[in-house]
């Protein structure tokens, strides 16, 4: 099993234990997080693999300011990027997200393993990272769950219409989560439930919905190949380019 690990999250695990505030503390602390995942599921260090955002290649916010705009003059924890650097220059497990995050990365491996019939679990925190059903573990909790289909690729949709506020998503105004659950849920199939939030949109947005509702789904969306990592038209997706974009079988 290779155990797929969000170090974005262990980096701020790690400097938030670093009460003493020196670089070697940090990533002692790093490496803490990272045994102790390994442990628990009683894999070998050559089955962890690491997954770091890289600095100023993100498409979502090169091409869309809005995205975790409400982040912007935040200081980040002492060292963070020192121990980073220190991880990707040392570490062969260590990759970075070229144009996008690790969370892509991290769903972009784990489809491949999917694929290939290997078992694979995400550590993270991120609950976005589970609009794609399988196996994660909660890096704070230490808690480990599962995400059926229905369930992952419902939430998926569910975030096109409501957005995201942590990340600075907007998402349709006045569509919240009781609001929009009560149209896009778990009874529907991925498919209806992604022309109903295209519906939606061009009922209460109007005029212009198209590009606000792509601005949505481009930033919500966590990429499962590396060739989509750029602005999609989700408005113009048909039920195969769906199936295309998650990496499933065509539909009938």
């Amino acid at each position: 099993m290779k155990v797929l690990i969000d170090a974005d999250v262990v980096l701020y695990l790690a400097v938030s234990r670093n009460k003493e505030e020196t670089l070697e503390d940090g990533i002692r602390h790093f490496e803490g997080v990272i045994k102790d995942v390994q442990e628990h599921h009683f894999v070998e260090p050559e089955d962890v693999e690491l997954y770091f955002s890289s600095d100023g290649e993100n498409f979502r916010k090169n091409d869309y300011p809005v995205y975790k705009s409400n982040r912007k003059g935040k200081e980040p924890p002492p060292f963070m990027k020192e121990i980073k650097k220190h991880f990707m220059d040392t570490d062969s497990r260590a990759v970075g997200s070229p144009r996008g995050e690790a969370d892509d990365y991290l769903l972009i491996r784990a489809a491949e393993l999917e694929e290939k019939g290997e078992r694979w679990v995400v550590a993270t925190v991120d609950k976005d990272l589970m609009t794609m059903p399988g196996r994660f573990y909660n890096l704070r909790t230490q808690e480990s769950l599962s995400k059926t289909d229905r369930e992952a690729y419902t939430f998926m949709v569910q975030q096109f219409v409501m957005g995201d506020s942590v990340d600075g998503i907007g998402g349709l105004k006045g569509w919240g989560k009781v609001k929009t659950t009560k149209l896009i849920n778990e009874k529907e199939t991925v498919y209806a439930n992604f022309e109903k939030a295209k519906q939606i949109w061009e009922e209460n947005y109007g005029q212009g919905w198209e590009e606000k509702f792509d601005e949505t789904a481009n930033l919500a969306f966590i990429r499962r190949r590396e060739v989509d990592l750029l602005p999609l038209e989700f408005h113009k997706m048909s039920p195969e380019g769906l199936c295309s974009l998650l990496r499933l079988p065509v539909s009938d």
